[in-house]
């Protein structure tokens, strides 16, 4: 029941943030070149990965 709380949290709750912290990056009126929304998504990223990481390795184990 525990993996499957965590799956749930990973896929209904951190994906859809993430995905939706990259696409108010794309919407940013104040950033006007690919290189900075390409380095606002890294940024986004980088700071969701390691959590998303940490919930799959519970999950498999």
């Amino acid at each position: 029941m525990k993996k499957e709380n965590e799956f749930n949290t990973l896929i209904y709750v951190e994906l859809p943030n993430l995905v939706n912290r990259i696409m108010k990056n794309f919407c940013m009126e104040d950033i006007k070149t690919n290189e900075l929304i390409a380095n606002e998504i890294k940024k986004v990223v980088n700071a969701e990965i390691e959590s998303a990481i940490t919930t799959f390795k519970k999950l498999c184990s």
